[in-house]
């Protein structure tokens, strides 16, 4: 990806949509409500000295409703876009996501076939060694000479003012601004690659800058197969979802009542005050690793109310008659269920402690008054725990982020998010689905 080339024939492009998503994000351009209210298109032509502004706003069609405005729009991407060999934005994930609403799969794939596409916000956090993460386009605008805007549409916004009833000619002003400073970063970026510097590193510096460009140019083209990637989703099947998730709360129910009778009983021997009704949480580490290694048990118990030495009784009221009490919390030394090693005593009962002992159990190295019951307690903990996750972190949550109208979790890859350049996954994390069948 040479200078020249980004010379060729290049397009600039942003849009500003409706912000009618029920979720954090506003925008979505997954949920059907959201649509683009306003494009802004700069085409720059080498060789010709040329340059082109075109704004569109939906006002202009004439019509009402979303769906009357949508083959207009469709209409004009098919009219300004062909002849574009590099399509440049700000997180042009969100640009293209929207143009991909109104255009066919034909279409669109017939678009980005035969072009390139730069994000500004991925160039950057490249370009900078993965220190400028998420750039705002604000914050490049600074650094490469372009001019700060005002918060006039942003506090629009504030108010919930939706996009379309925000005056045109001041969206219009809006959206040619971050056009033209989107254009100036790109500039300013290539500029920065050209001159690029080495000094201090074992770069060879006359190979530096073409591998800088493959960089860019590998990571582009990643954003474009992650942007396709978003827009096809992961098919979620709903109804199966619910079947199991039926299953796993009957199996929670099972577990977490047979870990607390068993929690009970073995208290109950050894715990002078303990009483059986009071509260036992299987899922709380620190319950958990008192109970295994021993140390404080602590519990909450009614006890009279005394003033100078004399109990106090109600004198009024529908509790008249009964003495006073309140809660007070009571704490008892336990030895703990284990006797084992002191490498075992470690300040955490996570799945990987929990493992060891039951290792240890299995080899002697870790006693218990019944080693098979103890097993049984370690198992149903570890079984607690990856029930309750599948429940809360994939069944759940996944059903709260999949789309009705196609059934399918639409998340979010980011390029510009980590330390090490690796890819990343939000709204869920698609890339920390377990090995284990859930």
């Amino acid at each position: 990806m040479s200078t020249q080339q980004h010379e060729k024939c290049i397009t600039v492009i942003d849009v500003e949509t409706t912000i009618n998503s029920e979720d954090s994000f506003k925008a979505n351009p997954h949920d059907r409500n959201n649509h683009i209210v306003a494009i802004g298109v700069l085409k720059v032509w080498k060789g010709m000295g040329l340059k082109s502004y075109d704004f569109m706003h939906v006002s202009e069609f004439k019509c009402a409703g979303y769906r009357s405005w949508q083959p207009y729009i469709t209409e004009y991407l098919y009219d300004i876009l062909p002849g574009t060999t590099m399509l440049i934005g700000q997180n042009i994930a969100f640009d293209l996501l929207y143009l991909r609403k109104y255009m066919s799969d034909k279409a669109y794939t017939s678009l980005v076939k035969g072009m390139t596409i730069w994000d500004t916000q991925v160039a950057e956090y490249i370009l900078s060694g993965h220190n400028n993460k998420f750039e705002s386009l604000d914050a490049m605008s600074e650094r490469y000479g372009g001019t700060l805007k005002d918060s006039t549409i942003k506090d629009y916004w504030d108010k919930n003012v939706p996009t379309e009833d925000i005056p045109k000619d001041e969206l219009l002003d809006y959206l040619e601004h971050d056009v033209r400073n989107t254009y100036k970063v790109f500039r300013g970026q290539i500029t920065k690659l050209d001159n690029f510097n080495v000094s201090g590193t074992t770069m060879n510096p006359q190979n530096s800058v073409p591998r800088l460009q493959k960089v860019l140019s590998i990571a582009m083209e990643h954003r474009l197969a992650t942007i396709e990637m978003q827009w096809n989703g992961m098919f979620f099947d709903r109804k199966a979802a619910g079947e199991h998730l039926a299953a796993l709360e009957i199996n929670v129910g099972t577990y977490h009542n047979e870990t607390i009778g068993y929690m009970r009983g073995i208290y109950a021997h050894g715990l002078s005050h303990f009483k059986p009704e009071e509260d036992i949480n299987p899922m709380s580490n620190t319950q958990v690793k008192t109970f295994l290694h021993g140390g404080t048990y602590s519990w909450k118990e009614d006890r009279p109310v005394y003033c100078d030495g004399v109990p106090v009784m109600y004198k009024s009221g529908s509790k008249k008659g009964q003495w006073k009490t309140k809660k007070e919390t009571i704490h008892e030394e336990w030895d703990g269920l284990l006797q084992c090693e002191e490498e075992y005593l470690t300040h955490s009962v996570d799945d990987a402690h929990l493992k060891a002992l039951l290792r240890g159990l299995n080899d002697g190295t870790v006693r218990a008054p019944s080693p098979e019951s103890a097993k049984g307690f370690i198992g149903h903990i570890l079984k607690l725990r990856k029930y309750n996750k599948d429940i809360s972190t994939y069944f759940k949550a996944y059903s709260n982020v999949c789309w009705p109208h196609d059934s399918c979790i639409h998340p979010t890859y980011n390029h510009a998010a980590t330390n090490t350049g690796r890819l990343s996954c939000t709204k869920p994390n698609l890339m920390n689905i377990t090995r284990e069948g859930t």
